[in-house]
């Protein structure tokens, strides 16, 4: 479970996402199922040290990537996204590690993506389009400022 990195990440999970949970006891017997634990690296002391895991479910995150980008393309463009045209989901790794040498490739070219940080460090997302087609774009969502999904549309990667 990303959260752990930052703190408002670990604030959200304890204040909103386990709340959320307990009120809605199928729910909660579903979080257990997928509770696991893993060692992390305590930033101060270096030490491992045990921390509760969600197991993702995969093809689950890979629907709800598809459902936002076409939303996304919904919200920008007042029309459905054409049913022929796929959404390319892929992980990225950590955002230090794959967003800063993207964003800065944009910014040589002069694009500045708009973030929306729904919540700062627990949930922010964008999305572009190229002047080409409103067909090629992506869609960038970053949970937790730790995992980084992309939405790609129109382009062969």
């Amino acid at each position: 479970m990303p959260s752990w990195r930052t703190l408002e990440g670990q604030k959200a999970w304890r204040e909103q996402v386990v709340p959320s949970w307990q009120k809605n006891p199928g729910a909660k017997k579903e979080l257990q199922k997928r509770l696991t634990s893993v060692w992390v690296k305590d930033k101060i002391t270096g030490a491992l040290i045990p921390a509760k895991a969600v197991k993702i479910d995969i093809p689950l995150v890979g629907r709800q990537i598809d459902r936002w980008t076409r939303g996304l393309f919904y919200h920008k463009f007042k029309e459905p996204m054409p049913l022929d045209l796929k959404v390319q989901v892929d992980k990225l790794k950590a955002p230090e590690e794959s967003l800063v040498p993207f964003l800065n490739e944009l910014a040589k070219e002069g694009v500045q993506p708009m973030w929306i940080h729904v919540e700062p460090n627990v949930f922010t997302y964008t999305y572009l389009t190229t002047y080409k087609s409103k067909h090629m774009g992506l869609a960038i969502f970053v949970f937790f400022n730790t995992e980084v999904y992309l939405g790609t549309t129109g382009v062969k990667l």
